[in-house]
């Protein structure tokens, strides 16, 4: 993978401006998940649209490391993405509009008039400064559109070229593997066929399969829960093609072991970090496993991607959900459940799919 030695190139400020920063010097910013920040920081640019505040990526200071300082000096989300795509009304018409007002009249609160920062790390936020919510994991308010959820994220999620560039190769990778494994099927289908894609969270999001049932692996849990509703899609949309995203290694080793009895055919994202995004551990390269779990997200959102079954506990699903659906609206979506799996916090709102 190439080094990201890319300028930030930010926006225009039109008026105030919020600064998007991922992390914080409270030490649970370290320990958060890149997807759940992803969505956090989709929550700003909804904040940030209701009151006409223009929105930029920041450099991280402390707290969070997203790239290798000696791959990007930033080591922010700005090392990976380009400035969030402005809302798709005029940004020109909120020049007239009125300003917010002071939360409880606290001259430390930015009226909007000012620039302002804010972290995706809850716990970084001063605790009224962007309304009662700043230190929680709700991201926007309970029943904001779906649409306007999933327009939020693409927004956001705007590819650098060489993360571009990066999962451009790992879909040729995977094309080219499929004609080697399935030579007739892709004589008859083309190699580029359409593929259901799936998402599944290592470990704690889905330990046990049920009251007082033994807890299982993340391979018996594939089987179990996800295997059967990939086959429904496989057979409505007429592939064997399954791409499969996981942080487990034991998941992705077994699902990429060869040819299996029910006919899928399961290609898996190579990868150098998985499972190691959160790993502090100097033998990881930070660069390199936030670059490898965007380009599964892409993957996963891509043209290729007639169906998606995701953990409804993830917001690493959520996240490519939403992306998936802002490219095709009619794209269906399918969340595995079992008795005793735990959503919790924004998560909950995976409902509204069915």
């Amino acid at each position: 993978m190439s080094a990201l030695l890319l300028l930030l190139h930010a926006p225009v400020s039109l008026g105030a401006t919020l600064t998007i920063t991922m992390g914080g010097a409270h030490p649970a910013c370290s320990r958060q998940g890149l997807a759940g920040k992803l969505l956090r920081a989709a929550g700003a640019l909804n904040y940030a649209d209701e009151r006409c505040i223009s929105t930029v990526l920041a450099d991280e200071e402390d707290g969070w490391v997203g790239a290798d300082a000696r791959d990007c000096g930033r080591r922010g989300l700005d090392c990976f993405l380009d400035a969030p795509a402005p809302p798709a009304y005029d940004v020109k018409g909120c020049r007239g509009r009125r300003k917010p007002q002071r939360h409880g009249g606290d001259p430390t609160v930015w009226t909007g008039s000012d620039d302002a920062a804010w972290s995706a790390c809850p716990q970084a936020n001063p605790r009224d400064a962007f309304g009662a919510d700043a230190r929680t994991n709700d991201v926007w308010p309970p029943g904001l559109p779906l649409g306007k959820q999933a327009e939020l994220v693409a927004r956001l999620f705007r590819l650098r070229r060489v993360v571009a560039d990066a999962a451009a190769g790992e879909r040729r990778r995977l094309a080219d593997a499929e004609r080697e494994a399935d030579p007739l099927f892709a004589l008859a289908q083309g190699a580029a066929t359409r593929w259901i894609a799936c998402h599944v969270r290592r470990g704690d999001k889905t330990a046990s399969a049920g009251s007082g049932s033994a807890a299982e692996g993340d391979v018996e849990v594939f089987e179990r829960r996800y295997v059967p509703a990939l086959l429904r899609a496989a057979a409505k949309h007429r592939t064997r093609r399954v791409f499969l995203a996981t942080d487990g290694a034991a998941l992705a080793a077994h699902a990429a072991g060869g040819q299996r009895a029910d006919g899928l055919h399961i290609s898996v994202s190579a990868s150098a970090t998985r499972g190691h995004w959160n790993s502090r551990a100097i033998t990881v390269n930070r660069t390199l496993a936030t670059q490898e779990a965007l380009v599964d997200v892409e993957l996963l959102a891509c043209g290729r991607t007639a169906f998606f079954v995701g953990s409804r506990t993830s917001a690493f699903s959520k996240v490519a959900m939403l992306l998936l659906r802002h490219r095709d609206p009619d794209v269906g979506v399918e969340w595995p459940r079992w008795p005793t799996d735990n959503p919790g916090g924004f998560l909950e709102y995976f409902n509204e799919t069915g």
